[in-house]
């Protein structure tokens, strides 16, 4: 028979019993008149013990086991990894054990358990290997829950173009060694918990398309060295702890699309040079520390559709041909600039206004504006009811604009938010709102808006943020309103309305604050009120309720702050109040509450803050819970509370209680009671005593005269 050969994988863990294994095989494979066995073993102390006991040649071979001359059984013995590196017929052992090392150094590699030496590393999950050889071209290792380091090993990788272990909980620093990956297009470690620096030798890997490195605990400078990447598409590593500044050689990155950099401290002036990247998509500045005016090369990056700078130290103004130069812009976002300097903020004046305005109507993609929180001036014109129909954002917020806000808004039927609020505008709030079916966010408290609230909520049934406090209108709050199923927020304070509260309001199931405070309502509370399903915070305080307070019947209530002051409630408080188990502020005062204060109220664990001023309370103030550290403010203005400790009667400048001795009441009830009862008993016998003799007497003289 001629020679053959048969591998045999014995699997076994104790070496005694492997041992056995090994000769029982061995014998088998020779009854089956094979000449070659290789004897694999993930113990390499069995390996060491049977080569020992009988010798092995160069190669690693055991021979003359068994038979002699050609009849020779040929046994190869090899531990695991050795074999490794001969899967598929070559030497493959270099990147297995990078792998392998690799998934030792996690610290949780569950994810990882299929990678063993079973099978060829090119089919362990997330790897990709070459079509022609067996190299490692990508690591996909992307939301695996794995935590452990990325190991400098990896630059053995030679063949590596992609790294990609993101969204784990990797931490360490980010090796210097991967510089030597020469064939690396995208690195992407966004996600993680990676510190330390941004290694400049990455400027080395000529190839590289993608840097993600957000979201991670990088410091340090960004090296212009970095600038040298003259294939990089994408440049991604905001919300990190990044100082110093961007460095002007980013500008010779021409090819990039993507350049973020947003929620780090960057500091210094926006590079002129950035106005060189003519295929620049996305610029990303925003929430830093950057300073000086903006360079107006910016403004013409004809290629440019999103732009935010927000957050930053900006000066300057706006530029007035911002639509002309920006004709793909589908985002400016130029707001919210850091608030508590002087002259910080962009600017503009009423021909400003109209001429950015005007120009932006060019941009038929813009979908979000945002200038709020700057300088902005003047009124702002009617073309603002032109912009693009895509538009999905629209905020001027905080700013110093006067006049009407346009009435015409039946154009922007992909409007989500509308925030106007925090300015001067004045007149009636557009009609034309209630025709915006998609609206979520409306926003346009703190204006001088009069008039009547329109009824026009019905068709805005998406809308989860309605915010029109501190106006100058009135009227009753619109029925449409509960028509909002949506609505989380739902603020009207601080204006003239009046009437009742519509039960339905209380009725909203997504609800969770509610701000009536500082109007003229008036009524009772409905029993609606008392479903607390959802609510987290209400205020109705500063109006004209009354009635008594609704039973809460919601046991798990989750409201956390509860504010009823300075109205015309009256009764007792209500015992239900203990339901309030989340409660954290709970203010009652300035109404018309008598009775006692119920011992319930201790169990609110919760409670930080209690108020029953200026009401009628009466008894025993309590010592438990928050009424232990409970102040004079919070009590002051009844004038029947008192206290049996003489400390805290001068704490909290209320009376002494009076008590009333045990041995006064028994007298009271044995001794007067009784003796009371038999006097009257005693006077109402002898009067009828009196009565009978009487009668006798008169019946005896009336005998003897006939």
């Amino acid at each position: 028979m001629g020679a053959m050969s048969k591998r045999i994988n014995l699997p076994l863990q104790a070496i005694a019993m492997e041992a056995k294994a090994v000769e029982q095989g061995i014998l088998l494979t020779w009854d089956l008149s094979l000449k070659s066995i290789i004897v694999e073993s993930d113990s390499q102390m069995l390996v060491k013990a049977l080569t020992d006991q009988f010798g092995s040649r160069d190669d690693g071979e055991v021979a003359d086991l068994f038979g002699d001359g050609d009849e020779d059984m040929v046994v190869m013995l090899q531990s695991e990894e050795e074999s490794a590196r001969k899967v598929g017929g070559h030497d493959s052992g270099t990147e297995t054990e990078v792998l392998l090392s690799f998934k030792s150094l996690c610290l949780i590699p569950k994810m990882l358990s299929g990678w063993n030496i079973s099978y060829s590393h090119c089919t362990w999950f997330g790897i990709n290997c070459t079509s022609s050889t067996t190299k490692v071209q990508s690591l996909h290792l992307s939301s695996l829950g794995l935590f452990g380091i990325i190991p400098p090993s990896f630059s053995n990788l030679t063949s590596l173009k992609t790294l990609d272990p993101s969204n784990n909980s990797f931490f360490g620093q980010i090796p210097s060694e991967l510089g030597h990956l020469t064939s690396l297009q995208h690195i992407i470690l966004l996600g993680n918990i990676i510190n330390g620096t941004i290694p400049i030798s990455l400027s080395h890997c000529r190839r590289l398309e993608s840097i993600m490195f957000q979201n991670n605990k990088l410091t340090g400078h960004l090296s212009h060295e970095l600038g040298r990447l003259h294939r990089l598409k994408f440049l991604d590593v905001s919300m990190n702890n990044l100082t110093g500044v961007i460095p002007s050689t980013f500008g010779n990155l021409s090819t990039l699309t993507i350049l973020n950099i947003a929620r780090t401290q960057i500091s210094g002036k926006i590079p002129n040079e950035l106005g060189r990247l003519h295929n620049l998509v996305t610029l990303q500045l925003s929430e830093n520390q950057l300073s000086a005016e903006i360079p107006i090369s910016i403004f013409n990056i004809s290629s440019l559709k999103f732009l935010s700078l927000t957050l930053n130290r900006l000066v300057g103004k706006l530029p007035s041909n911002i639509g002309l130069t920006l004709p793909k812009n589908k985002g400016t976002l130029l707001g919210q600039q850091s608030s508590g300097r002087t002259n910080t903020n962009l600017s503009s004046t009423t021909k400003l206004n109209f001429q950015v305005f005007d120009s932006l109507t060019n941009c038929t993609l813009l979908r979000k504006i945002l200038l709020n929180s700057n300088q902005l001036a003047g009124e702002l014109p009617p073309s603002v009811a032109n912009l693009s129909v895509n538009l999905q954002h629209f905020c001027v917020s905080d700013n110093f604009l006067t006049g009407s806000f346009p009435q015409t808004l039946e154009r922007y039927q992909n409007l989500v938010s509308l925030s106007i609020e925090k300015k001067n505008f004045k007149g009636k709030t557009p009609n034309s709102i209630g025709k915006l079916q998609k609206l979520e966010r409306l926003m346009v408290h703190d204006n001088l808006f009069s008039g009547e609230i329109l009824d026009i909520f019905s068709n805005l049934t998406w809308l989860y943020e309605l915010d029109m406090a501190n106006n100058l209108l009135s009227g009753r709050i619109p029925m449409s309103i509960a028509i909002c199923q949506r609505l989380e927020m739902l603020d009207l304070a601080r204006t003239a309305l009046n009437g009742s509260i519509p039960k339905q309001i209380f009725e909203l199931p997504q609800l969770k604050f509610l701000l009536l405070a500082n109007n003229s309502l008036s009524g009772f509370l409905p029993d609606e009120f008392g479903h607390l399903r959802q609510l987290e915070f209400m205020d109705i305080s500063g109006n004209q309720l009354s009635g008594n307070i609704p039973a809460i019947t919601e046991r798990y209530s989750i409201l956390q702050y509860l504010n009823i002051a300075r109205n015309r409630i009256t009764g007792s408080i209500t015992k239900s109040l203990e339901n309030l188990a989340a409660v954290e502020t709970l203010d009652l005062s300035s109404n018309n509450h008598s009775g006692l204060i119920l011992t319930e109220l201790e169990n609110l664990n919760a409670l930080q803050m209690l108020n029953f001023s200026f009401n009628s309370l009466e008894g025993e103030v309590l010592k438990n819970g928050v009424f232990a550290n409970i102040s004079w403010d919070s009590l002051q203005g009844n004038n029947q509370l008192c206290v049996f400790d003489h400390e805290t009667t001068e704490k909290l400048r209320v009376t002494t209680c009076v008590t009333k001795t045990k041995s006064n009441s028994d007298l009271a009830v044995k001794v007067i009671i009784p003796t009371s009862s038999f006097i009257v008993l005693v006077c109402a016998l002898c009067l009828v005593c009196a009565v009978i003799t009487k009668k006798k007497r008169d019946n005896k003289q009336s005998k003897f005269i006939i």
